[in-house]
C-alpha cells in the first residue's frame, strides 16, 4: 500500500479542534472552510452591489 494512501486516510480521520469541548474532523473543517469562502465572497458582491444600486437612486 502506498504511503500517500494512508496518509489521506490518515487526514481524513483526523480531528480538529474548534474550541475547548468541540472538535469535527478534518474533512468538515475543510467543508466549513470552504463555504465560509463562498459567503465571504457572495457578501463582497452583494455589498458592490448595494453601492450601485445606490447610486443609482
Amino acid at each position: 500500500m502506498a504511503n500517500v494512501t494512508l496518509y489521506k486516510w490518515i487526514k481524513e480521520l483526523s480531528n480538529v479542534k474548534v474550541s475547548d469541548t468541540k472538535t469535527m474532523s478534518v474533512k468538515e473543517y475543510e467543508t466549513m472552510k470552504k463555504r465560509i469562502a463562498e459567503l465571504e465572497m457572495e457578501n463582497e458582491i452583494l455589498k458592490k452591489a448595494t453601492t450601485i444600486f445606490a447610486r443609482k437612486r
